[in-house]
């Protein structure tokens, strides 16, 4: 076939301008640069038989493969330069290998010449035969196809029907006259084929439809425009059509008679239905018979212009540049020159960011070993060591302490939870209600929870009687003391073993992921260095547990403390507590034992059990109980004090008088116990109880006096009432003494006449005990927690770093090779760091090729 005439649409001035341009596009797609920076293109879609092949060969001037089947099984880029006057036209096929044979793509991409410079366009067939050949065989080597017959190639493509490659066979084609474009001629879609041959054709398709590229579409007029799968893909990749363009093919296989069909197609034509915003152009190319009798590339342009302007209704169309190859390919070649243009100015710009983004990232990633391994070895265990050391010091990552902070606080109130539950009244039938908090000393803890029965003084003396052995009267046996505690620390070591176990699981989990964070490049030292490091952490950790098992137990083993002033004074906290709660327990027994008035206040009813009659509380401001709890500041001060009455006592609590209510402000006491000037108090505390809560019962009523004999008959129900009250009536009796020549006693001996406490003894031993308690949770939180840190966590982070030194044999002989073997980096490692150094030098060669351009056109 001999060379096409010149284009004379495209011989116009813009030609030199498009020229340049497009040479140096060519030269970036050469490079491989296409995915890293979207080049302007224009891409070929059709099914089989859609007529692509024969618009391929009228746009470019070259015969391309024909048989029957697919016969494109890779893309073909094709490049046409127009080249001046008077020179030779000339053709050269190379390969472009982007993929290997995996389907991987590769980091360095370049174009090699396949074949020798081409002169004659019919030869150009077999060239492209051959390099598609070349590329669907990769485990051969290119030369070796460089020789073979059309035959040959026929049986070889037979042998593999179904095989596509993604790398590219390009032919360039230069000639004087010739369009100023490049296109890619994908493989045609397959109807009738294996599903998974199907797939991989359309996401070849697919893949090529991206970014800036104009989507012409090849369909033929014998087939409905809705029925054809290139077009449904154009649509996808471009659901506006501002990309597309469609290609009508095949138009005289419309019959004369399909005036229907014709309309429908013209419609297409003219913008009336299915519009895009490049149109639809309409070609007509050799049939079969035409090619075979050897149809030129003059001739079929003549025959196509005949057949439009005499066939209806295309000759009577309003749209006549619609119609002819060369009105396509001038249409063609300017939009690609148009995107061209517009995308020359801002390539530098953005491979320039892309080549920083590249550097940081490859910043991100380890630097590849190059000589002492050993020494490099040793530099990341020391690294690990160091973070180990940062983890548990909180200076690396917060989380490990906020979590171990949280498993301490759950081990310390489990401690406390054990906390003995000593009430001080002489058995459950006289307790009411109980509010543990007004004896506690440990402000702020929740004493809802409770670990063990109620212990009543009746209790308590059974107690120190089953212990007493040679013991004097009054004395209280050491055992009796001992079991108490010994058997509210019963479980202290489980306590301690969850606290550590919990611990061991939080470090584990942080320590795995700091050597992944240090080693993960390195499969093999990574999964070394994480199985000795945990058979360290394991032995450390069964060290630790015995060592931790061991400190507690002593705690355990019999009851010690060197602090006997602390061991003093919070025993005296605590005998007053109970003390105070006895006395105001006493006070409501004799008032009611007096049947004087009731006390007013505000009463909440509690009882051991749904039997007992509920009992009132008294509440008075600033009153004997009001500090019951609360010997070292005044934070319970609002708190209610309680009573603790009789659950036999027959007597209800109707008609008593809520504190503070429908009393008259200007009354005067006519006593010094009087309760009138009293104000009212609310408190809403937490109760620990043994029955269901009564409602309770306020009422309205002026507030009666309690006459002297109450007070007389029992000294403690003194001990109940206001503290204004006591204070006045304090003075007059030390006055009325004087008076009788007693002025030098003093409070505290009129204290003295009061008989003991028939329980005192039991109170002193509640008081010792919980007082050596209290001791005791302190000491044991804190040795646990202590123990933990500097035994477990220090003690690890202490021999990391020479137990893995020892473990990898670093001070060996044979140290240099075994670490070279750890430092095999991970393939994933090795394939991002290639895959970064391509792209950053296929862009630097983008960055070459503009700086050329910018220079040739000064």
């Amino acid at each position: 076939m001999a060379a096409p005439a010149p284009n004379r649409t495209l011989a116009d001035e813009s030609a030199p301008l498009l020229n340049k341009h497009l040479e140096l596009i060519n030269s970036l797609h050469a490079a491989g640069a296409q995915p890293d920076l979207d080049l302007p293109r224009i891409v070929l879609n059709g099914s089989q038989s859609s007529g692509k092949s024969s618009l391929v060969e009228a746009i470019s001037g070259i015969r391309v493969p024909r048989d029957s089947g697919t016969c494109t099984r890779c893309p073909i880029e094709c490049r046409l330069t127009s080249s001046p006057a008077g020179s030779s036209w000339q053709a050269q096929v190379s390969l472009r290998k982007e993929y290997s044979s995996r389907g991987v793509r590769l980091n360095n991409i370049c174009e090699e010449p396949f074949g020798p410079l081409i002169t004659d366009p019919n030869d150009v067939e077999i060239w492209l035969r051959r390099a598609q050949a070349a590329l669907l065989s990769a485990n051969s080597p290119s030369h070796a196809f460089v020789d073979k017959t059309a035959d040959e190639l026929r049986v070889m493509q037979k042998s593999d029907p179904f095989g596509f490659s993604n790398n590219v066979v390009c032919v360039s084609v230069a000639g004087p006259g010739m369009a100023n474009l490049t296109f890619v001629d994908l493989p045609g879609l397959i109807q009738n084929a294996e599903s998974s041959v199907v797939a991989k054709v359309e996401g070849m398709l697919r893949s090529h439809l991206k970014g800036q590229c104009l989507i012409v579409v090849a369909m033929p007029m014998s087939d409905d425009i809705q029925n054809q799968k290139a077009v449904q893909i154009a649509r996808e990749a471009d659901p506006t059509g501002k990309r597309t363009i469609g290609v009508l093919t095949k138009p005289d296989t419309l019959t004369s008679g399909a005036i229907g069909e014709r309309k429908q197609w013209l419609d297409v034509i003219e913008g009336r239905t299915h519009t895009t915003k490049h149109g639809y152009f309409c070609t007509r190319q050799p049939d079969e018979a035409e090619r075979v009798a050897g149809m030129t590339y003059e001739e079929a342009r003549t025959r196509e212009r005949d057949f439009f302007a005499s066939t209806s209704p295309w000759s009577d169309s309003t749209a006549r540049e619609r119609f002819g190859t060369q009105n396509l390919v001038a249409t063609l070649s300017r939009l690609l020159g148009e995107i061209i243009i517009q995308t020359v100015p801002k390539l530098s710009q953005e491979a320039m960011k892309q080549i920083n983004k590249c550097n940081q990232d490859l910043r991100a990633l380890p630097k590849p070993v190059s000589s002492q391994p050993a020494a490099y070895v040793f530099e990341l265990v020391s690294e690990l060591s160091v973070d180990c050391k940062k983890l548990v010091d909180g200076l690396q990552d917060l989380s490990f302490l906020r979590e171990n902070r949280k498993v301490y606080a759950d081990f310390s109130k489990s401690i406390h939870s054990t906390a003995p539950f000593f009430v001080p009244v002489s058995d459950r039938a006289h307790a009411g209600f109980f509010i543990r908090q007004d004896i506690e000393l440990d402000e702020g803890l929740d004493w809802s929870p409770l670990n063990s029965d109620p212990k009543f003084l009746q209790d308590i003396k059974v107690h120190i009687q089953n212990n007493v052995a040679r013991e004097l009267p009054r004395n209280i046996p050491y055992p009796a003391k001992a079991t108490l505690i010994q058997e509210v620390q019963s479980d202290w070591l489980t306590y301690t073993s969850d606290c550590f176990e919990r611990i061991l699981s939080h470090f584990d989990t942080a320590l795995e992921a700091l050597v992944k964070a240090r080693f993960s490049r390195f499969n093999e030292l990574g999964n070394t260095i994480v199985h000795e490091t945990r058979e360290l952490l394991h032995a450390h950790a069964e060290s630790s547990r015995a060592l931790l098992m061991n400190v507690v137990s002593f705690e355990l083993e019999r009851p010690y403390t060197h602090h006997e002033a602390d061991l003093a004074m919070l025993t005296g906290c605590y005998l007053r507590n109970y003390e105070r709660y006895r006395n105001s327990s006493k006070a409501w027994s004799a008032a009611q034992q007096y049947d004087q008035p009731r006390f007013p206040g505000h009463f909440d009813q509690r009882s051991f059990s749904s039997s007992a009659t509920a009992a009132p509380a008294l509440a008075p401001t600033g009153g004997p109980l009001s500090d019951v709890g609360n010997t070292r500041s005044g934070s319970h001060g609002a708190a209610t004090g309680r009573l603790l009455a009789s659950s036999t006592s027959d007597r209800g609590t109707e008609n008593i008088p809520a504190l503070g209510t429908s009393t008259t402000s200007d009354a005067t006491p006519t006593s010094p116990f009087s309760f009138a000037s009293l104000g009212s108090t609310s408190a809403s505390r937490p109760i620990s109880a043994f029955g269901p809560r009564a409602a309770p019962q306020t009422e309205q009523s002026t507030t009666p006096a309690i006459s002297s004999s109450v007070v007389a008959t029992s000294s403690s129900a003194a001990s109940a009432l206001p503290a204004a009250s006591f204070a006045q009536s304090d003075k007059q009796l030390l006055a009325m003494l004087a008076q009788k020549g007693l002025g030098h006693v003093t409070l505290e001996d009129l204290g003295r006449i009061r008989p003991p406490d028939e329980y005192q003894k039991e109170l002193e031993l509640m008081a010792e005990v919980r007082a050596y308690l209290h001791l005791a949770y302190k000491r044991v939180t804190d040795c646990v927690h202590m123990t933990i840190d500097n035994a477990f966590l220090y003690g690890f982070v202490k021999s990391l770093q020479a137990a893995l030194v020892a473990k990898l044999g670093l001070g060996t002989r044979d140290a240099e090779k075994r670490c070279a073997d750890y430092l095999v980096e991970d393939d994933g490692v090795v394939e991002k760091r290639a895959e970064l150094e391509g792209k950053k030098r296929r862009l630097e060669i983008v960055r070459e090729e503009l700086q050329k351009f910018r220079d040739r056109a000064i």
